[in-house]
């Protein structure tokens, strides 16, 4: 540790960061969605929405709670009646306090539950020797065989309408959520300055892959991406993300997560996650495991079913 570079991201550094779903602009994104929102006394977001009779509440990565906070939260839970509330800690939360305040573990996590952090505060040598031998080589091919990429702060409309049909179809592809246009175009009247579009493309032009990342307080969110059934014949891929970590570093951005990787503790929710978790670990980077998401259930029902599922109900 005595050897660490000042400026260099650390496991125990990392637990400090503010995560974008506690930003204003989720919280806008979010009411778009139909969420309301409620905030603890010390600013902390809580979102909440009826479900047919049920009001379900979540809240995540939020900075760790306190039981002074836990206690509040109760308070809101009865104000607004929820239902139930799954929390989804951050990297510094103590767990035992959450389980003495009436949580419970969960199986079923909304937010990646592990993920990789590149550090953009190393310089490009070392970002570059950071690299599998099979990364730099595939990136290397890709420049030989005339693949560009472009980034844009803020994009058009247009531009999003560009790229759409092939970050719906790989959604679909791999099982994901599937974004509509109104939803990519919802978050770039968001974000705005904070929404960067990079593209890779041949030489005819052609888009082969796409990747849309969003930022809150100088760290980079991987949201929405894409490749082409060209673009998958080749090594585009990877000259996309690393001239994108490039230039997100140049933006003045200090850390990207690349949102999400594998997880053996959740192997339904990342099952179709080994491809794309194989490609992300060739770019070196730091691997966190999150807690497991944590559930409080308010209605006496689910108390109940939770009593006889022995607090394994799957919500």
């Amino acid at each position: 540790m005595e050897n660490t570079p000042p400026n260099t991201v650390t496991k125990r550094n990392l637990e400090d960061i503010a995560d974008i779903r506690q930003s204003q602009e989720w919280q806008s994104y979010l009411a778009y969605l139909g969420w309301h929102t409620c905030t603890t006394n010390s600013q902390k977001s809580i979102y909440y929405r009826g479900a047919g009779p049920m009001v379900v509440a979540k809240m995540q990565r939020p900075p760790a709670l306190t039981e002074r906070e836990l206690n509040n939260i109760n308070d809101l839970a009865q104000e607004h009646k929820f239902s139930y509330l799954k929390l989804e800690p951050s990297l510094k939360q103590n767990l035992k306090i959450l389980e003495q305040s009436g949580f419970s573990a969960s199986f079923s996590p909304l937010s990646p539950p592990s993920t990789i952090f590149i550090d953009l505060t190393l310089d490009t040598n070392n970002l570059w020797d950071n690299l599998s031998s099979s990364a730099k080589y595939s990136i290397n091919r890709a420049k030989r065989e005339g693949g560009i990429v472009e980034h844009t702060v803020n994009p058009t409309t247009k531009q999003i309408d560009e790229v759409y049909q092939i970050i719906r179809t790989t959604a679909l592809k791999q099982r994901f959520l599937v974004p509509d246009m109104e939803d990519l175009k919802t978050k770039l009247q968001l974000w705005r300055e904070k929404f960067i579009l990079s593209v890779s493309r041949n030489g005819k032009g052609q888009v082969f892959g796409v990747k849309i990342f969003l930022a809150h307080n100088q760290i980079v969110w991987f949201m929405h991406g894409g490749t082409s059934n060209e673009g998958r014949k080749t090594k585009y891929g990877y000259l996309l993300l690393w001239d994108a970590i490039l230039k997100l570093k140049a933006l003045g951005y200090g850390l990207l997560d690349l949102e999400g990787k594998d997880d053996s503790r959740f192997p339904i929710f990342t099952r179709n996650w080994g491809g794309f978790s194989h490609f992300k670990e060739k770019f070196g980077g730091i691997a966190i495991e999150y807690p497991r998401p944590y559930n409080k259930y308010y209605s006496k029902l689910l108390q109940a079913l939770n009593t006889f599922y022995r607090h394994k109900l799957p919500l």
